[in-house]
Protein backbone atom coordinates (compact mmCIF):
# COMPACT_ATOMS: atom_id res chain seq x y z
CA UNK A 1 0.00 0.00 0.00
CA UNK A 2 1.36 3.36 -0.92
CA UNK A 3 1.56 5.80 2.05
CA UNK A 4 0.77 9.42 2.03
CA UNK A 5 1.86 11.75 4.77
CA UNK A 6 1.42 15.18 6.09
CA UNK A 7 4.29 17.70 6.13
CA UNK A 8 5.38 20.86 8.40
CA UNK A 9 7.00 22.48 11.35
CA UNK A 10 5.55 21.99 15.07
CA UNK A 11 6.79 20.98 17.96
CA UNK A 12 5.41 17.49 20.37
CA UNK A 13 3.29 18.51 22.77
CA UNK A 14 2.80 16.46 25.70
CA UNK A 15 -0.15 16.23 28.43
CA UNK A 16 0.19 14.59 32.00
CA UNK A 17 0.82 11.28 29.99
CA UNK A 18 4.41 12.33 29.43
CA UNK A 19 6.76 12.42 26.56
CA UNK A 20 5.80 10.29 23.09
CA UNK A 21 8.56 7.56 23.01
CA UNK A 22 10.02 6.29 19.44
CA UNK A 23 7.79 4.12 19.06
CA UNK A 24 4.87 6.10 19.46
CA UNK A 25 6.53 8.64 17.59
CA UNK A 26 6.83 5.76 14.94
CA UNK A 27 3.02 4.84 15.32
CA UNK A 28 1.90 8.41 14.42
CA UNK A 29 3.39 8.84 11.30
CA UNK A 30 2.63 5.24 10.35
CA UNK A 31 -1.34 6.37 10.94
CA UNK A 32 -1.29 9.58 9.70
CA UNK A 33 0.12 7.49 6.29
CA UNK A 34 -2.48 5.14 6.40
CA UNK A 35 -5.34 7.80 7.02
CA UNK A 36 -3.72 10.19 3.81
CA UNK A 37 -3.53 7.61 1.55
CA UNK A 38 -6.86 6.23 1.68
CA UNK A 39 -7.84 9.34 -0.07
CA UNK A 40 -6.38 8.48 -3.33
CA UNK A 41 -9.67 6.18 -3.84
CA UNK A 42 -12.18 8.62 -3.30
CA UNK A 43 -10.17 11.97 -4.34
CA UNK A 44 -10.68 11.12 -8.32
CA UNK A 45 -14.19 11.09 -8.51
CA UNK A 46 -15.11 13.91 -6.09
CA UNK A 47 -12.58 16.63 -7.84
CA UNK A 48 -13.48 14.98 -11.81
CA UNK A 49 -17.48 15.31 -11.22
CA UNK A 50 -16.95 18.79 -9.96
CA UNK A 51 -15.48 19.77 -13.59
CA UNK A 52 -18.88 18.62 -15.30
CA UNK A 53 -20.63 21.07 -16.89
CA UNK A 54 -24.58 20.93 -15.28
CA UNK A 55 -28.02 22.35 -16.32
CA UNK A 56 -29.81 24.59 -14.41
CA UNK A 57 -32.61 22.14 -13.44
CA UNK A 58 -32.26 18.53 -12.03
CA UNK A 59 -33.10 16.62 -14.73
CA UNK A 60 -30.69 17.97 -16.86
CA UNK A 61 -27.95 17.95 -14.26
CA UNK A 62 -28.24 14.39 -13.66
CA UNK A 63 -28.21 13.59 -17.09
CA UNK A 64 -24.80 16.05 -17.52
CA UNK A 65 -23.73 13.90 -14.86
CA UNK A 66 -24.57 10.48 -15.90
CA UNK A 67 -23.47 11.38 -19.60
CA UNK A 68 -19.67 12.07 -18.32
CA UNK A 69 -19.71 8.86 -15.77
CA UNK A 70 -20.53 6.83 -19.66
CA UNK A 71 -17.81 8.70 -21.80
CA UNK A 72 -15.54 7.92 -18.86
CA UNK A 73 -15.94 4.60 -17.57
CA UNK A 74 -17.35 3.01 -20.46
CA UNK A 75 -17.35 -0.33 -19.18
CA UNK A 76 -19.09 0.93 -16.29
CA UNK A 77 -22.64 0.40 -15.66
CA UNK A 78 -24.09 3.50 -15.59
CA UNK A 79 -28.46 4.18 -14.61
CA UNK A 80 -30.59 7.02 -13.50
CA UNK A 81 -33.06 7.87 -11.21
CA UNK A 82 -34.38 10.85 -9.99
CA UNK A 83 -31.90 13.28 -9.17
CA UNK A 84 -28.98 10.03 -8.63
CA UNK A 85 -26.63 8.34 -10.91
CA UNK A 86 -25.73 5.54 -10.00
CA UNK A 87 -22.05 4.04 -11.61
CA UNK A 88 -21.58 0.16 -11.24
CA UNK A 89 -18.20 -0.67 -11.99
CA UNK A 90 -18.48 -4.68 -11.30
CA UNK A 91 -16.03 -6.80 -9.89
CA UNK A 92 -12.23 -6.49 -10.68
CA UNK A 93 -12.36 -9.29 -12.68
CA UNK A 94 -14.74 -8.12 -14.94
CA UNK A 95 -11.34 -5.95 -15.98
CA UNK A 96 -13.19 -3.01 -16.06
CA UNK A 97 -10.35 -0.25 -15.98
CA UNK A 98 -11.17 3.44 -15.23
CA UNK A 99 -8.19 5.95 -14.29
CA UNK A 100 -5.41 3.65 -15.92
CA UNK A 101 -6.75 1.39 -13.04
CA UNK A 102 -8.83 -1.66 -12.31
CA UNK A 103 -12.59 -0.92 -10.43
CA UNK A 104 -15.10 -2.29 -8.41
CA UNK A 105 -18.18 -1.18 -6.21
CA UNK A 106 -20.71 1.22 -7.12
CA UNK A 107 -20.57 4.83 -6.78
CA UNK A 108 -24.09 6.89 -6.25
CA UNK A 109 -23.74 10.76 -7.02
CA UNK A 110 -26.83 12.22 -5.89
CA UNK A 111 -27.46 16.45 -6.77
CA UNK A 112 -28.82 18.03 -3.36
CA UNK A 113 -28.41 21.44 -4.45
CA UNK A 114 -28.08 23.06 -8.18
CA UNK A 115 -26.90 26.15 -5.71
CA UNK A 116 -24.41 28.51 -5.92
CA UNK A 117 -22.69 26.65 -4.45
CA UNK A 118 -23.50 22.81 -5.89
CA UNK A 119 -24.14 20.50 -3.05
CA UNK A 120 -23.93 16.63 -4.08
CA UNK A 121 -23.54 13.24 -1.91
CA UNK A 122 -21.04 10.38 -3.38
CA UNK A 123 -22.19 7.08 -1.88
CA UNK A 124 -19.73 4.17 -2.06
CA UNK A 125 -20.39 0.75 -1.71
CA UNK A 126 -17.49 -1.72 -1.83
CA UNK A 127 -15.60 0.98 -4.08
CA UNK A 128 -11.65 1.24 -5.12
CA UNK A 129 -9.30 -0.84 -6.60
CA UNK A 130 -7.24 -4.02 -5.51
CA UNK A 131 -5.60 -2.20 -2.33
CA UNK A 132 -8.12 -0.38 -1.19
CA UNK A 133 -11.95 -0.12 -1.08
CA UNK A 134 -14.10 2.12 0.55
CA UNK A 135 -17.62 2.27 2.11
CA UNK A 136 -19.47 5.46 2.69
CA UNK A 137 -20.78 8.92 2.20
CA UNK A 138 -19.18 12.38 1.03
CA UNK A 139 -21.11 15.57 1.05
CA UNK A 140 -19.11 17.71 -1.49
CA UNK A 141 -20.01 21.94 -2.11
CA UNK A 142 -18.66 23.84 -4.59
CA UNK A 143 -19.24 27.00 -6.77
CA UNK A 144 -18.02 26.46 -10.65
CA UNK A 145 -15.87 29.52 -10.20
CA UNK A 146 -14.18 28.13 -7.16
CA UNK A 147 -10.89 26.75 -6.67
CA UNK A 148 -12.05 24.97 -3.48
CA UNK A 149 -14.14 22.12 -2.58
CA UNK A 150 -15.54 21.67 0.40
CA UNK A 151 -15.84 17.66 1.69
CA UNK A 152 -17.36 16.00 4.77
CA UNK A 153 -16.76 12.52 4.89
CA UNK A 154 -17.95 9.42 6.57
CA UNK A 155 -16.66 6.49 5.31
CA UNK A 156 -14.92 3.09 6.46
CA UNK A 157 -12.07 1.71 4.23
CA UNK A 158 -11.04 -1.39 4.10
CA UNK A 159 -7.61 -3.08 3.47
CA UNK A 160 -5.82 -6.64 3.41
CA UNK A 161 -5.39 -6.48 6.77
CA UNK A 162 -8.09 -4.29 8.99
CA UNK A 163 -10.64 -1.75 8.31
CA UNK A 164 -11.08 1.79 9.70
CA UNK A 165 -13.78 3.95 10.02
CA UNK A 166 -13.20 7.42 8.98
CA UNK A 167 -14.76 10.94 9.40
CA UNK A 168 -13.23 14.17 8.49
CA UNK A 169 -14.25 18.11 6.96
CA UNK A 170 -11.71 19.23 4.98
CA UNK A 171 -11.55 21.76 1.61
CA UNK A 172 -9.60 21.16 -0.80
CA UNK A 173 -7.60 23.12 -4.07
CA UNK A 174 -5.66 21.82 -6.96
CA UNK A 175 -1.63 22.03 -6.31
CA UNK A 176 -2.14 23.18 -9.92
CA UNK A 177 -5.03 23.08 -12.17
CA UNK A 178 -3.18 23.08 -15.09
CA UNK A 179 -2.29 19.59 -14.38
CA UNK A 180 -5.45 19.12 -12.80
CA UNK A 181 -5.23 15.75 -10.13
CA UNK A 182 -1.90 14.74 -11.65
CA UNK A 183 -0.45 17.65 -9.89
CA UNK A 184 -1.36 17.14 -6.74
CA UNK A 185 -4.30 18.94 -4.06
CA UNK A 186 -3.46 21.37 -1.52
CA UNK A 187 -5.81 20.19 1.92
CA UNK A 188 -6.78 22.08 4.88
CA UNK A 189 -9.31 20.92 7.81
CA UNK A 190 -9.45 17.54 10.11
CA UNK A 191 -10.08 13.82 10.07
CA UNK A 192 -10.51 11.29 12.88
CA UNK A 193 -10.57 7.56 13.08
CA UNK A 194 -10.03 4.54 15.60
CA UNK A 195 -7.80 1.62 16.11
CA UNK A 196 -8.72 -1.27 18.31
CA UNK A 197 -11.12 1.72 20.22
CA UNK A 198 -8.59 3.75 20.62
CA UNK A 199 -9.17 7.45 18.83
CA UNK A 200 -6.70 9.22 16.72
CA UNK A 201 -7.56 13.01 15.32
CA UNK A 202 -5.85 14.72 12.99
CA UNK A 203 -5.25 18.50 11.96
CA UNK A 204 -4.36 19.30 8.40
CA UNK A 205 -2.59 22.44 7.33
CA UNK A 206 -1.31 23.48 3.80
CA UNK A 207 -0.72 19.85 3.62
CA UNK A 208 0.22 19.25 -0.39
CA UNK A 209 -0.34 15.66 -1.65
CA UNK A 210 1.12 14.37 -4.94
CA UNK A 211 -0.05 11.24 -5.93
CA UNK A 212 3.04 9.82 -7.30
CA UNK A 213 5.03 10.91 -4.14
CA UNK A 214 5.25 8.25 -0.99
CA UNK A 215 4.49 11.41 1.48
CA UNK A 216 2.90 15.10 1.20
CA UNK A 217 5.68 17.26 -0.03
CA UNK A 218 4.57 20.56 2.24
CA UNK A 219 2.31 21.64 5.04
CA UNK A 220 1.34 21.04 8.83
CA UNK A 221 -0.36 17.47 10.27
CA UNK A 222 -0.53 17.72 14.01
CA UNK A 223 -1.87 14.26 15.23
CA UNK A 224 -3.44 13.67 18.67
CA UNK A 225 -2.83 9.77 19.78
CA UNK A 226 -4.80 7.93 21.93
CA UNK A 227 -3.05 8.94 25.09
CA UNK A 228 -3.80 12.84 24.84
CA UNK A 229 -0.36 13.69 23.28
CA UNK A 230 -0.28 15.96 20.23
CA UNK A 231 2.75 15.19 17.78
CA UNK A 232 3.66 17.73 15.02
CA UNK A 233 5.36 16.44 12.23
CA UNK A 234 7.85 17.72 9.94
CA UNK A 235 8.74 16.87 5.98
CA UNK A 236 11.34 17.06 3.80
CA UNK A 237 12.08 15.12 0.12
CA UNK A 238 15.24 13.48 0.45
CA UNK A 239 15.25 11.82 -2.63
CA UNK A 240 13.20 11.49 -6.07
CA UNK A 241 10.91 9.32 -3.79
CA UNK A 242 11.85 9.47 0.20
CA UNK A 243 10.54 12.03 2.50
CA UNK A 244 11.75 12.26 5.47
CA UNK A 245 9.89 12.71 8.51
CA UNK A 246 10.85 14.24 12.13
CA UNK A 247 8.93 14.38 15.21
CA UNK A 248 10.09 16.73 17.15
CA UNK A 249 9.92 16.66 20.95
CA UNK A 250 10.31 18.83 24.07
CA UNK A 251 13.23 17.11 24.98
CA UNK A 252 13.67 14.65 22.43
CA UNK A 253 13.03 14.35 18.20
CA UNK A 254 13.02 11.30 15.53
CA UNK A 255 13.15 11.31 11.94
CA UNK A 256 11.78 8.69 9.55
CA UNK A 257 12.68 8.16 5.77
CA UNK A 258 8.85 7.47 3.97
CA UNK A 259 8.95 5.37 0.84
CA UNK A 260 6.72 3.34 -1.16
CA UNK A 261 7.83 0.22 0.88
CA UNK A 262 7.24 1.20 4.51
CA UNK A 263 8.68 3.79 6.95
CA UNK A 264 12.16 3.60 8.81
CA UNK A 265 14.07 5.10 11.50
CA UNK A 266 16.90 7.23 10.66
CA UNK A 267 17.64 9.38 13.50
CA UNK A 268 16.84 9.29 17.38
Amino acid sequence: MRTWIGVGVLGLVTSGCGLVTAREAREAVVEAARSSGYQRVTDTPIELTTTVTLGDRVEAATEALADWWRSQAACAEVTVEGAAVRVDHGVLDDGCTWQGRGWQGVHTLTLTDLGPPIALEHRWEGFGDDLTTVDGIARVRWDLDALERQVITDLDWATDDRTTAVTGEHAYRLLDPDLGLLGGVVLDGSRSWEVAQAPWDLQMEGIELRWVDPAPQAGTFTVTTPRGAEVGITFRRVGPATIRATVDGTRRSWSFDVTLVGVELVEG
